[in-house]
């Protein structure tokens, strides 16, 4: 795929922005990353504002401000509900933060709704509401869950 120009500034932004958080200038990374969202609203461009909400989100999980990286999560998951990738790293902030398996669940459940021809996100789905299930004692069910990420031997998986 050939990138124009504009696309080509747009992905430099990003990543520069984790450039930045790599060696761990993560005020240099917001900066960045502020920019970029604020240029992606002013082209009303949905995706790449989503882009730039989901990588705040990243830099706040690094910062270990938890609060602040599941809001920024949450806007991007808004600007694309049905965007598994998004469902899937909400639920394991969910699982691994906030011990909201519940709502954790339901997320990965989603994921298996939307992606039910794509091997990937359905192995993450089953395997992350497994985690879920485990973490609430449902040990059963996490099983169960498990056992489907396995389906067909990992067939579909590239790696």
């Amino acid at each position: 795929m050939v990138l124009s120009v504009h696309e080509k500034v747009k992905s430099e932004r990003l990543y520069k922005a984790f450039d930045l958080m790599a060696a761990k200038d993560l005020d240099g990374a917001e900066t960045e990353l502020h920019a970029g969202l604020s240029d992606a609203e002013a082209q009303e461009d949905k995706v790449l504002a989503a882009l730039f909400y989901s990588s705040l989100g990243v830099l706040y999980k690094i910062k270990k401000e938890f609060p602040k990286a599941w809001k920024f999560y949450e806007k991007a998951e808004k600007l694309l509900p049905e965007d598994p990738a998004l469902k899937l790293i909400s639920a394991r902030l969910l699982i691994d933060v906030f011990g909201q398996f519940d709502t954790a669940i339901r997320r990965c459940q989603k994921v298996l709704d939307i992606s039910r021809s794509d091997p990937p996100f359905l192995h993450q789905a089953n395997v992350t509401m497994g985690l879920a299930y485990l973490k609430k004692g449902e040990r059963a069910k996490a099983v169960q869950c498990l056992v489907e990420g396995m389906k067909d031997d990992f067939e579909g998986l590239l790696s």
